[in-house]
């Protein structure tokens, strides 16, 4: 389990790097990257705690949903971040 909380770690703040990285493309490319690097990433953190044998299925459940929350709050606070902008053009 000690090494999910590594790659959970490494994937928190490469999303933020991301982020950052997007922001001034957001008009561009940026929106889209960092889109599908969060559904993708939030798919992998759901599943990532059944890989491991030492917990109970509730436990797993747990970590799942727990962690898939805060991927969640830090993708939104990426967007804040990294000044990605929703709206590029009105009209």
């Amino acid at each position: 389990m000690k090494t999910l909380y590594v790659i959970y770690i490494f994937m928190f703040i490469s999303q933020l790097l991301l982020a950052l990285i997007c922001g001034p493309y957001s008009c561009e490319w940026g929106n889209t990257v960092y889109f599908w690097y969060g559904l993708i990433g939030l798919i992998l953190i759901f599943l990532l705690p059944f890989l491991g044998v030492e917990r109970t299925m509730q436990q797993r459940f747990g970590y799942a949903f727990g962690f898939s929350i805060l991927w969640l709050l830090m993708w939104v606070l990426g967007f804040i971040v990294g000044d990605l902008r929703l709206m590029c053009r009105l009209f």
